[in-house]
């Protein structure tokens, strides 16, 4: 998976229209949001194939949505579809996960020393240094 000439325009596009939209479990949450930022770099839909978007309303329901799709957890998706980095070395518009004390971790692209999260009031940015997992998105 390779990104695109254009990729960072695309990145900045996304986060921007993300920043409008209501988080909504199954609809647009940081999981599909990063799908879409993935979709966006790279041309590629990870969720081609797979049933997840519209599938699930709670983080308990996405829990067993990725179960059934064959995956552990929201980390051996991204395993799965990325290569882990270390955390210190995630670049712009690689993906990182952080604990945010709710039932899933959220997800969400690099921007530069931050990343951009899908929050109920929109996009909000938190610190790569609170980073448990990072996977680089094409190269």
């Amino acid at each position: 998976m390779m990104r695109l000439e254009n990729w960072p325009s695309r990145l900045t596009e996304t986060i921007n229209a993300a920043s409008s939209r209501r988080f909504l479990c199954g609809e647009y949450d940081c999981f599909i949001f990063c799908a879409d930022v993935v979709e966006a770099m790279t041309g590629r839909d990870l969720f081609e194939g797979y049933d997840f978007r519209g599938k699930y309303k709670t983080p308990k329901g996405a829990i067993k949505q990725i179960r059934k799709n064959g995956f552990e957890n929201i980390e051996a998706i991204w395993d799965h579809f990325a290569k882990p980095v270390d955390v210190n070395f995630a670049q712009r518009g690689d993906i990182i996960l952080i604990d945010v004390d709710e039932e899933l971790p959220a997800t969400g692209p690099v921007i530069d020393s931050r990343a951009a999260f899908l929050s109920k009031d929109g996009i909000t940015y938190r610190n790569t240094t609170e980073g448990l997992r990072a996977w680089r998105i094409g190269a």
